[in-house]
């Protein structure tokens, strides 16, 4: 199908089969995938509006919502107070799990760069650095949570950044080996805050945020991807709106923007809630008054993953 503008201008082709609607069975439950609030201390600032419009929309269509990091700029000014007061204010019967990104480790007071404890991440967001969500109570209980909604071959593992320059140190990595293979016979949802920028993954599409926040570690964390086969790999950081994947189909050399399955690893970006990128003559453009995030409808066997303009 092509599709055109009122001026008679191409916009894209849309393959018809994709259209049609697939016979998926009964839908299990629903979660909303956030990423970058960057909620300020103020509770009237343009990011708290932007997490109290998103949270309360998630409420009436969601059972569950996941937070991939950078909940906050700094962990300093009372911002990660104004996140949590604005969530538990807003989020009803909805589960909520959250996780520390870069900026949780940054301090605008003194600009110092600094690695949280579990009792730090744990006294604003209520769960440790990382840690899985199922609907199986374990005995390990300062690592697993429950959570009823969560289908029963299906894992959350929520693996927030350890440091401002590094998603992972060797504790972490030897967790996240450790509860894969645990759960290597379930659907696993990987929640990490930075994307992979090398070999090309999605999340940096146009080339306007480089820096890898990996780090050390991403050798073994794309071998871990490679060889667990039942992992989608969640991240943020990147903050780029969602339609950047319209101007991949205008580059010599088009690349992944939203979802991919670069060496055979699932791979899924998601935008920023509070601070979208666009690029303009090349160069990166802030636009604060844009808020994006998914819905995930999740059934047996697949996933459909709805973007949403929290704004419209």
């Amino acid at each position: 199908i092509a599709v055109f503008d009122n001026s008679d201008n191409k916009i894209c082709d849309v393959d018809a089969s994709k259209m049609a609607a697939q016979n998926l069975g009964n839908k299990k439950y629903t979660v909303g995938v956030l990423s970058d609030t960057h909620t300020a201390a103020s509770t009237s600032s343009d990011s708290a509006v932007d997490l109290t419009r998103a949270v309360k929309y998630l409420s009436d269509n969601a059972e569950m919502m996941c937070v991939c990091g950078d909940l906050c700029n700094s962990n300093d000014g009372g911002e990660l107070e104004t996140h949590k007061e604005i969530v538990n204010a807003n989020k009803g019967t909805m589960y909520v799990f959250e996780m520390p990104g870069n900026h949780e480790h940054y301090s605008s007071v003194n600009d110092a760069y600094t690695s949280w404890t579990d009792e730090q991440i744990k006294q604003y967001t209520g769960y440790p650095l990382y840690y899985t969500v199922s609907n199986q109570v374990t005995d390990e209980a300062a690592r697993n949570y429950y959570c009823e909604t969560v289908g029963d071959n299906d894992v959350f593992i929520m693996c927030g950044n350890t440091g401002w320059t590094s998603a992972f140190n060797d504790e972490s990595i030897q967790w996240l080996y450790e509860t894969l293979e645990t759960n290597r016979n379930k659907r696993c949802f990987l929640f990490v805050h930075p994307f992979l920028n090398a070999p090309i993954y999605c999340g940096d599409s146009l080339d306007v945020l480089t820096w890898d926040g990996i780090g050390n570690y991403k050798t073994v964390f794309i071998s871990l991807l490679k060889h667990y086969k039942n992992v989608i790999y969640f991240h943020g950081h990147s903050h780029e709106m969602l339609q950047m994947q319209d101007y991949l189909k205008r580059l010599p050399n088009p690349l992944p923007a939203n979802y991919d399955f670069v060496n055979g690893t699932h791979s899924v970006h998601i935008p920023s809630l509070a601070v979208s990128r666009d690029i303009s003559s090349g160069d990166r453009v802030d636009k604060a008054a844009t808020s994006q995030g998914y819905l995930m409808d999740v059934y047996e066997n697949h996933i459909i993953l709805k973007g949403r303009d929290f704004v419209a």
